[in-house]
């Protein structure tokens, strides 16, 4: 009786903390496409650091989350005839609506 009770007290903190998990990895995850395929398309791209998800208290409601991410972009160029590569950090700022599609981004450099 006592494990069942405890069981009962366990498990929704559980799942709780698995949605909390899902819905960072799936931010991580529409950044990292969105980076490639909209902002640096056909450059290298390496991430560096993601921030908190943090939950949006504004009175815009298009955007209910917003995660801060740095990242290196790598171009590659000709200096005469010899072939060179430059490494730029970015920083920005994604805004998620409620379904953790990304609504805008800002470059805070």
């Amino acid at each position: 009786m006592r494990i069942l009770f405890l069981l009962l007290l366990i498990i929704p903190f559980c799942t709780k903390a698995q949605i909390n998990k899902s819905a960072i990895q799936l931010a991580r995850d529409n950044v990292d496409e969105y980076v490639k395929s909209k902002l640096f398309r056909s450059k290298f791209y390496t991430s560096v650091s993601y921030g908190l998800l943090k939950e949006r208290k504004d009175i815009d409601k298009e955007t209910v989350w917003e995660m801060d991410h740095v990242f290196v972009i790598e171009e590659k160029h000709t200096v005469g005839s010899n072939p060179a590569t430059s490494k730029q950090e970015y920083n920005f700022t994604f805004y998620f609506d409620s379904k953790m599609n990304i609504t805008k981004a800002e470059s805070s450099q």
